[in-house]
């Protein structure tokens, strides 16, 4: 669908209907739309649920419909253009944000996971996922982030890292009770209140070092002991925080 969408759109920009229009004349006089479209399509990818993809959808049939009740006339030569442009940036949104949808294979599995939350709320979890992402980084500007590690996923490493960053924000970590937490880089986390009960007054800043994997592998045991209930030992997560005021808590450990 969204490679059909870029390719109808592109048959569109470049000649419309009827013929070749003026490119460049149109996209100079109407890119402010492509703009408003191009980040009306990220903040919808940023806030519906992983894999929904009628909020761009939605857009696109408000701002047609927009178009032609102020317009009373369907566009001409020039709007086919900026229709063609839009449904090129929809369709090139649609094929991003629908690329790793549904995707279990471990061959194609992504090691990291990136989630940005700017204004507006945003919960990430991993429901329906076989893996959780060795490293997963998180950013929180003037806003909540919640990040939901409960889902059934199981983690290919003896330790997550999961890097913070928070500028204003708040960032709620939950994570399954048996799951050992330890702080990680957190030299640059003067303003930002933490709250939350680690499992180790020790930082590890570098897990992949020796001596700290093997200190990593006391803390899982020590914690696997009060968890015998499950069979395999946990990873550990290490949180490594940083920003400019804000709070960052881990829900659940007091």
């Amino acid at each position: 669908m969204a490679l059909l969408l870029v390719g109808l759109g592109g048959g569109l920009a470049v000649g419309g209907p009827t013929g070749l229009g003026h490119l460049a004349v149109v996209v100079l006089d109407h890119i402010y739309l492509l703009f408003l479209a191009a980040a009306a399509v990220a903040i919808f990818v940023t806030v519906m649920p992983r894999g929904t993809r009628i909020g761009p959808v939605v857009l696109v049939l408000a701002g047609s419909v927009a178009y032609v009740a102020t317009h009373q006339r369907w566009p001409g030569q020039s709007g086919w253009v900026v229709v063609g442009l839009l449904a090129v940036v929809v369709g090139g949104g649609l094929a991003i944000a629908g690329k790793n949808v549904g995707n279990k294979n471990l061959r194609d599995f992504d090691p990291v996971r990136r989630s940005w939350a700017i204004g507006i709320r945003r919960v990430v979890d991993f429901q329906g996922a076989e893996w959780i992402p060795d490293h997963i980084s998180v950013c929180a500007i003037g806003t909540k982030l919640r990040l939901d590690l409960t889902a059934p996923a199981e983690a290919r490493r003896q330790y997550v890292e999961l890097s913070v960053i928070c500028c204003g924000g708040c960032v709620e970590i939950v994570l399954p009770d048996h799951w050992p937490v330890v702080g990680g880089r957190l030299a640059l986390t003067r303003t930002i209140h933490f709250s939350g009960r680690l499992d180790s007054d020790e930082t590890f800043p570098d897990p992949r070092d020796e001596t700290q994997y093997k200190r990593l592998g006391q803390v899982i045991e020590k914690r696997h002991d009060q968890y015998r209930e499950f069979n395999e030992p946990p990873p550990v997560l290490v949180v490594h925080v940083m920003g400019l005021g804000g709070d960052v808590s881990l829900v659940g450990r007091t």
